[in-house]
């Protein structure tokens, strides 16, 4: 079996090198005939600085929104199975009445500072704040942010055996209960962007009393079912039991922050002509849909110095399990360990139509390469007794890193949210 197990692996690997590369053509050629449309953007006059990424482009939260006059109060919560995890409370200076508390969580690789990054009338978080909503970042377990545990460290195995199952069981119900009682509120407005969503639907199964406790769940670039997915997340996919087999048998238990993998690529990679290299450094920004137009240029470096914010392997492998098998399911640890963890050999599915049961609106874009149309619209049908609002981006390139940081979603998505929250109060 270890030996057929070894030969899937070695399979994989050609496979992804095959994929990457025909005979007598060199990896940027073929990268640059699979993602011309993308490549296009990395254009050097554009990024001839970022392999000098300065320090103040990745600040913490809380100095970054110093830059602006704001404030982060640093909250920390643990989970029911031990995790430490940190809050950001974003105070506003132009604005010190207390609205209704809103807890607006990340996605895939992303920290608190996804919302805060950009300037204060470009970022959802400065804009909500700015209004005098409580505004609090949350920060999933394994990112750069969230890495301690009352018994485990980061060099324990143990401690990154978590994917969204864990996150949406765990993490956001140890929030949603800390933000209740620093706030005094007994219902708080939930924004969620990419995983951030996935989280959500999670928690309402896994904790129904927290349907009681959401006013308003507004989803950004909203994932459910991955069937559809265009990102190249895709081709790992057919090879998810092996690698998750290949990421066991090596110890490779975490996606590394952001400063590790730019300088893995600056060191391995990237040593290449300038052009190549810009590329490079950009391989993050392949995962979400081309869109040229959004992208801030300013602001990409500040992006660079925070993405990706650090997961498990053990996220990627779960997403990659929904693609291949076309269902929003736990995680699949193997016929074996899933009769111990589920008591049936087949993970059990999620039933979001039967779960949530507060108001929610979603939020997508036709370019979206993660948040599909078409398993956008399937999470729609199963949202359709709650669902209040589905608001497409009039913008056909739009993608999903867009909700972030694109130039004109404060014109064409954060309006949508302030009218809801207005509506719902």
């Amino acid at each position: 079996m270890y030996h057929v197990r070894m030969y899937s692996i070695f399979y994989l690997l050609c496979h992804i090198l095959v994929y990457l590369v025909k005979p007598g053509e060199s990896l940027f050629n073929r990268l640059e005939t699979e993602y011309d449309k993308i490549i296009n953007v990395f254009h050097p006059k554009y990024f001839m600085q970022l392999q000098n990424i300065k320090d103040n482009n990745n600040l913490p939260v809380p100095e970054m929104v110093q830059e602006y006059g704001y404030e982060a109060e640093i909250y920390k919560v643990i989970t029911d199975d031990g995790y430490i995890n940190t809050l950001h409370r974003l105070k506003s200076p132009k604005n010190s009445s207390t609205l209704a508390p809103i807890l607006v969580q990340h996605g895939l690789f992303g920290t608190s500072a996804d919302f805060v990054m950009g300037r204060p009338d470009k970022s959802i978080g400065y804009i909500l704040a700015d209004i005098g909503y409580d505004v609090w970042l949350g920060n999933s377990r394994g990112n750069i942010y969230s890495r301690n545990h009352v018994n485990l460290t980061v060099n324990d195995d143990d401690y990154w055996k978590f994917s969204f199952d864990e996150m949406g069981k765990y993490d956001l119900p140890a929030a949603i209960s800390l933000i209740k009682n620093v706030s005094h509120s007994d219902q708080i407005y939930y924004i969620g962007h990419s995983m951030g969503t996935v989280m959500f639907w999670i928690a309402m199964e896994d904790n129904p009393i927290l349907n009681n406790h959401i006013k308003l769940m507004i989803a950004m670039g909203p994932v459910a079912k991955v069937t559809h997915v265009v990102s190249p997340i895709r081709h790992l996919a057919p090879f998810s039991k092996d690698f998750k087999f290949l990421m066991d048998l090596l110890g490779i238990n975490e996606i590394s922050p952001s400063n590790a993998i730019l300088n893995w690529f600056d060191k391995w990679v990237c040593d290449l002509t300038m052009i190549q290299k810009e590329v490079c450094e950009n391989l993050l920004f392949l995962m979400s849909g081309y869109d040229f137009g959004q992208m801030n240029m300013t602001l990409l470096p500040i992006i660079l110095g925070h993405e990706p914010g650090g997961t498990s392997t053990r996220t990627l492998i779960h997403f990659a399990q929904e693609i291949n098998d076309d269902k929003f399911q736990k995680f699949d640890h193997g016929k074996a360990k899933n009769v111990i963890f589920y008591n049936s050999t087949v993970p059990p599915q999620y039933d979001v139509k039967k779960s949530v049961k507060v108001p929610v609106a979603l939020l997508w874009s036709d370019n979206d390469w993660l948040a599909d149309p078409s398993d956008v619209y399937w999470l729609k049908e199963q949202l359709s007794n709650v669902l209040i609002k589905f608001y497409e981006v009039p913008l056909k390139k739009f993608n999903h890193i867009d909700f972030l940081w694109g130039l004109d979603a404060d014109k064409l998505v954060y309006p949508v949210i302030l009218d809801l929250l207005e509506k719902m109060k």
